[in-house]
């Protein structure tokens, strides 16, 4: 029954402080809206505001007095998983909207306008940085309440896992963030080298939106990616099933795309030889997507591939360290017999199609 009561304090708590924190967000873009506000638009971030404080205020104060009072209230995985949760749920917001930002000027950089944009193409500088400012403070609260939690506790379990995911979280938005804006910048640069550029807004949004997610992915993901790297110095941290499992899911999943990607583009390739496509630029148009899409995961498969087998080198338990490298490589063994199989399985079919075809006539 306590772990019962604790999940439905934090989520009641979690979610009723969304409710407020985006209830004041619009309230105060009303207040500095510079366009006409709507009676309608005031009293809805009125109402979520003076509806979601109560709720808010009375459900957590009752998780924090459970807290101090009880040693294994504040130590529970529930309280862990809600202020790493409650961190997420206030940061993320920061950096999407930084990025909303930046997506503006790079558009405006190229005369384009602002509804070009992959994010907030509709918003304000003072829209961003109303949340930006409202979703820092908040999170500077929770971020003490975590620190405190970390100073006082004996058992850090829960803590320390839910701080290894946090942190493992980070890395993986970055880096999607990271990839979409490569695949972006790389559509537009094969079409520039390739002559099939025309001077037109989709190219140049192309061009901005990849630019913008870069700038704000790349730092962020070398930010988050040295957070982990540092904290391999703790045995715990460098050998997590966690640390592995990322690291497993990341280089496979580069090989998977490479190889979906390389085959559209060899496919491409054969279609030019065999004269199906008749121009280099038809060509080039072909496996522009797929080439896009093959470079930056093909990194991701290179630089996770490294550092999973710097990780494996160093596993203490031999019979382990070996059996994780045997279960890769037979991955990737399955990997490649799959694709070989569709691949021949295509092939049979089209020769049998075409020898029926001569049968019949």
């Amino acid at each position: 029954m306590k772990t019962i009561r604790r999940i439905y304090f934090y989520a009641v708590a979690l979610i009723s402080m969304e409710v407020i924190l985006w209830g004041m967000i619009d309230l105060a873009r009303t207040l500095f809206s510079t366009s006409f506000t709507s009676a309608s638009q005031l009293s809805e971030a009125l109402a979520l505001t003076l509806v979601g404080v109560p709720v808010f205020g009375i459900h957590w104060w009752v998780a924090q007095r459970n807290a101090r009072q009880d040693e294994e209230e504040r130590a529970s995985t529930v309280r862990a998983l809600f202020l790493y949760a409650a961190l997420l749920a206030l940061l993320i917001p920061v950096a999407q909207n930084l990025l909303a930002v930046v997506n503006r000027i790079a558009l405006k950089l190229f005369s384009l306008p602002a509804s070009s944009a992959m994010l907030g193409g509709y918003q304000s500088l003072s829209d961003n940085l109303i949340a930006i400012i409202f979703n820092l403070l908040l999170a500077a609260y929770f971020r003490n309440i975590l620190r405190g939690d970390w100073q006082v506790l004996e058992d850090k379990n829960s803590l320390t896992l839910l701080r290894r995911i946090y942190r493992y979280v980070w890395v993986l938005y970055a880096l999607v963030m990271a990839i979409i804006g490569s695949n972006q910048l790389l559509r537009y640069l094969i079409s520039v080298l390739a002559g099939n550029y025309s001077d037109d807004a989709y190219f140049n949004a192309l061009l901005a939106n990849g630019l913008a997610l870069i700038l704000v992915g790349i730092p962020l993901w070398v930010w988050a990616w040295k957070v982990v790297q540092d904290s391999r110095v703790e045995a715990a941290e460098r050998n997590s099933l966690l640390r592995l499992g990322l690291l497993y899911i990341l280089s496979l999943s580069g090989v998977l795309f490479v190889l979906s990607a390389s085959g559209m583009v060899v496919n491409a390739f054969l279609q030019l030889l065999l004269g199906e496509i008749r121009t280099f630029g038809s060509f080039i148009e072909e496996i522009n997507e797929p080439l896009a899409v093959a470079i930056p995961l093909g990194v991701v498969w290179a630089y996770y591939g490294y550092w999973l087998n710097r990780d494996l080198d160093i596993l203490p338990s031999a019979p382990r360290r070996d059996a994780l490298r045997r279960l890769y490589r037979y991955i990737l063994s399955a990997i490649g017999l799959g694709a070989t199989f569709i691949g021949l399985a295509l092939l049979l079919s089209f020769l049998i199609d075409i020898f029926t075809e001569v049968a019949i006539w």
